[in-house]
């Protein structure tokens, strides 16, 4: 089952802090991504498209492009992962967002989900 934790509210346009750093437990230890992939899907409503994706192959943000960065600290053993800051370019809306974790075994699972709240400048 996922743990839900909602993020801050973000204004559009500016440079997002991310999340400094999560660490996904299994069984109460600090799950093993060696080998695994992370993804930070973020939508408007569950079965909307993307807005945007946040994943550990993109070495450098393409937001326009709709992904952005995330990491996988190391060790992987630790089961640490990261969305670094960057800018983060998207309409006004009450997102709903999750964090999967694919395994090297090819076994996928969701950790983390929650709300995002994006709002424009005054």
């Amino acid at each position: 089952m996922a743990t839900t934790y909602n993020l801050q509210q973000y204004t559009s346009g500016d440079t997002w802090e991310g999340i400094s750093g999560i660490t996904i437990y299994r069984n109460n230890s600090a799950l093993d991504l060696t080998g695994g992939y992370a993804e930070m899907n973020v939508k408007f409503q569950i079965d909307a498209p993307l807005t945007v994706q946040f994943n550990t192959n993109v070495t450098t943000p393409f937001l326009s492009a709709g992904y952005g960065k995330m990491t996988i600290l190391t060790p992987a053993s630790a089961g640490i992962i990261q969305v670094p800051p960057q800018i983060v370019n998207i309409p006004p809306a009450n997102y709903i967002y999750s964090i999967k974790v694919t395994l090297s075994s090819g076994e996928v699972d969701t950790f983390v989900t929650g709300l995002w709240p994006v709002v424009i400048s005054a």
